[in-house]
This record gives structure tokens, sequence and C-alpha cells, in this order.
């Protein structure tokens, strides 16, 4: 598929929107945006922080999110599961785990919830899920997105483990464990739990990072200002 604006376009995307706005009920912040390569600059992700203050909006989006409509083709099943893990996200969320929310052609399509432990060297993730942005359309790269994400802020912060406890249900065939395969993880000694593993090289999450850029275009938004998620997205 041929991109239909320039990888300078891209990198340059000014986000006015995300600027200025008089309602800070809802205290997202733009940390990033990320699309695969192939992908027009339409179909890019924009990666929010979100906490607290954006649970009424986050609550409403899952009130509102229909996982079958947007599957219209696939096998109706592990849906309930599917939306149990971002309840859960949301719930721990509210608790003041750290939440990334993503957003494609302004509707949320994947969301995250972690905490970093430790004194920040290891990363809990606790709950991720990834959706399309509207029926039939595909995730997109959009848990990936949230994984480019989460290792930019292990590289940063210099720890020394990522992990979590994957989900056994199988939605549209796909297991869990597949997609944290892909993204570098493998299985502890204990045979539950995923994890990446700096072993005292400082350069493991860059490597992953470098290997996501290989099939996506990622760009650190440096706006740092609070927006109302409810102007950039509709549910």
């Amino acid at each position: 598929m041929e991109l239909t604006t320039s990888t300078n376009n891209f990198n340059n995307a000014k986000y006015e929107t995300y600027k200025n706005v008089s309602n800070t009920s809802f205290k997202g912040i733009p940390v990033s945006k990320i699309k695969l390569k192939d992908m027009p600059v339409s179909d890019e992700i924009v990666i929010f922080k979100v906490g607290a203050d954006d649970i009424p909006f986050l609550e409403n989006m899952l009130e509102k999110l229909n996982l079958s409509d947007l599957y219209p083709n696939a096998p109706q099943t592990g849906f309930s599961e599917w939306k149990n893990i971002i309840e859960g996200a949301i719930l721990n969320i509210k608790n003041k785990t750290t939440g990334l929310l993503g957003i494609m052609n302004k509707k949320p399509c994947a969301i995250a919830s972690y905490s970093q432990t430790n004194g920040n060297s290891q990363i809990y993730i606790d709950h991720i899920a990834a959706w399309p942005s509207s029926p039939g359309a595909g995730t997109k790269g959009a848990g990936t997105a949230l994984m480019r994400q989460i290792f930019d802020t292990a590289q940063i912060t210099g720890a020394n483990k990522v992990f979590l406890v994957p989900d056994e249900f199988v939605a549209r065939g796909k297991k869990c464990s597949d997609f944290y395969d892909k993204v570098g993880f493998s299985t502890d000694s204990s045979g539950y739990i995923k994890e990446i593993k700096t072993n005292s090289n400082p350069n493991v999450f860059s490597k992953l990072n470098d290997k996501i850029d290989e099939d996506f275009q990622f760009v650190k938004i440096d706006e740092k200002n609070d927006v109302s998620l409810d102007t950039v997205a509709e549910i």
C-alpha cells in the first residue's frame, strides 16, 4: 500500500487539537504516535498517558464498546473475556496504576495498565488489549504500539525486567501468548509468566524497539499538555 504522505510529514505533523483546550476534566497526555510503515498517516495511533481523572471517559468507552460489531466476520467467541481485560485495565488505572490509551481516527483502539516496581527496575503489565477502531478494520498494530511505548519507558528508566501473566483464552483463534512471543517475551521457569529480562545488558529494550521499528514508524510527542480526551476521541 502506498503511503499518502511522506515520512517527514508524519514526523512533523502537529497536534494543535491536543493543546490549549479549555476543558481539562480529563488529563490525558499525548506521549507518542505510531503507525505501520505501509499504512497511510490517517491510520496512525496516538498514545495517551491516562490516569484516574480519565475514568469517566474510559468507563463510558467500555459501556459503548461492542466487540461483536467490530469483528462482524470473526468467530463470536472470547469477547466477554476480552472486555473483562479492558475493564480490568480501567479499574487498575482508577487505582493509580499507569494507563495508556491508543486512539486511531478519533476512536479508542487499545488500552494498557502497568506498574513500575522495585525502584522502577521492573515493569509489570497487568492488562493490555487492542480492538479495531471501526467494524472489520483490524487492529493495525495497536497492541504492538502500546508495547513499543512500554519498552521505550523501560529503556529510559533503566528497567531490567518487563513481565506479565498472559491470559489463557483464545480470541478469534489467536493465542495471547503468540503475540507476546512475537514482540520479545519468553516464558519463565514457572511456566506462567512471560518476561523480558536485560540480564545486565542495557541494550535489550533498545534492540526490541529497533525490531518493532522495522515495520512501524514511532515518534515521541514532546508536548506534555493535558488534553480533554472527549475533544480528540469519539465513543
